[in-house]
């Protein structure tokens, strides 16, 4: 797990954190509330132990505090056994458990074990109830800070009658969903959805796909055609691999997108559209830029909403929820009746990171629900990914248990 240890004793955070790193856990620690807030701005924290009195605050408070934030953190507070009734106001109050001080290894190990279950199933509870409140929920999967950001942004931008967003990130990290998202959510939601991969189809082609044809207007082209803008007329279209475009392809867009108008190739007749937007690309337009491969006027012209999707890596929480997700969607598609995931496999799933982002979290639950026959998907699973992991990462890569202390 990842662990943030918040005490203003620096013996209590090198003697909870050195067992706890032995095991194999992640830690970090803050001797008060605002260094804690400041590991959390940019690290994932699955479990906090939290001193009550603090230098800057209590721990009530900033339990509260960071679970505005992170809902799905398991907080355990850390007292001293004259403060028994201050750990009993803190579990009424949302924290999940309390050690006392001085720390016996076994009661360490008994709250840390039942503290990863609690931090799965409130991801899942989280993951259940935004499935419950989203109209369109095949889409995007996740409770994180910067997951919530991304669809508080999106909202507002399907509320206008137009919009035009690029969308850039990782491959895999799931782009092309963003653009569903809009549309569902939009105005357009009843008018089409049109999506165009840009790499794929040849350059001499792209146009005529783009825009459309006349008859005989090249050798070929037995017939008028019409483009997926025209298609898309009234709807969205969406763009990917944006950073593949050509350049002559590149000035065509930008003109049509200047003019809201079309012209087919061969054509003379100015056609007008009426689209909304959505661009993706995995790759650094700005550098595409001063590389002479992008126009930076078109650059301009695409970003005027810019969403940067995280890796996997950096939204790690979001994993149990997106386990949840594709168990259920395969358990469908494959005639499975797979339960759920044991808490020992969702560790190596955390431990792993993920280079090919959500479509490889999406193959990997997939590969194990082929060759699993009992109800719960278990770590023998997924210990492949270790010996993935070390390819890369010529650290410590065995996997611990804080039992292993013992």
């Amino acid at each position: 797990m990842h662990i943030l240890i918040v005490d203003d004793d620096q013996n209590i955070l090198d003697n909870l954190s050195f067992p706890l790193e032995k095991a194999g856990h992640k830690c970090f620690t803050a001797k008060n509330g605002q260094e804690a807030q400041a590991v959390l701005k940019k690290e994932f924290v699955q479990l906090c132990f939290l001193d009550y009195s603090l230098p800057d605050t209590n721990g009530l408070d900033l339990m509260h505090e960071i679970r505005k934030t992170f809902s799905s953190m398991v907080c355990v507070f850390v007292t001293g056994s004259s403060d028994i009734t201050l750990a009993v106001k803190a579990i009424k109050d949302g924290a999940y458990d309390f050690i006392e001080k001085p720390f016996e290894l076994d009661r360490v190990n008994v709250v840390l074990n039942k503290a990863e279950r609690e931090f799965f199933q409130q991801s899942k509870v989280h993951y259940l109830e935004d499935k419950i409140n989203t109209e369109y929920y095949d889409s995007i999967v996740g409770n994180s800070p910067k997951i919530k950001e991304i669809l508080k942004t999106l909202d507002k931008v399907a509320s206008a009658n137009t919009f035009t967003v690029l969308v850039e990130g990782d491959s895999g990290t799931g782009k092309e969903l963003i653009a569903k998202y809009l549309h569902q959510q939009s105005k357009r939601k009843n008018n089409p959805f049109v999506e165009i991969n840009c790499s794929a189809i040849p350059e001499q082609l792209l146009e005529s796909e783009l825009f459309g044809h006349e008859k005989g207007s090249f050798t070929g082209a037995v017939e008028s055609k019409v483009g997926l803008f025209e298609v898309a007329h009234k709807g969205i279209v969406f763009l990917d691999e944006i950073g593949e475009m050509p350049a002559e392809m590149q000035s065509k867009l930008l003109r049509a997108l200047e003019s809201r108008v079309i012209r087919r190739v061969g054509g003379k007749e100015n056609i007008p559209i009426d689209i909304a937007l959505v661009a993706a690309t995995n790759k650094n337009l700005e550098e595409q830029i001063k590389e002479k491969k992008f126009r930076d006027d078109l650059y301009y012209r695409l970003n005027v909403i810019q969403i940067k999707m995280p890796t996997l890596q950096e939204r790690k929480e979001d994993i149990p929820a997106l386990v949840d997700y594709f168990i259920n969607k395969y358990n469908k598609l494959l005639g499975k009746k797979i339960k759920g995931i044991e808490v020992e496999a969702l560790n190596l799933l955390f431990s792993y990171p993920f280079p090919g982002n959500i479509r490889e979290l999406k193959n990997i639950i997939e590969r194990a629900m082929l060759l699993e026959s009992k109800e719960h998907l278990t770590a023998d699973n997924f210990k492949y990914l270790s010996a993935k992991k070390s390819a890369t990462d010529s650290g410590d890569n065995e996997f611990f248990s804080f039992s292993d202390l013992e």
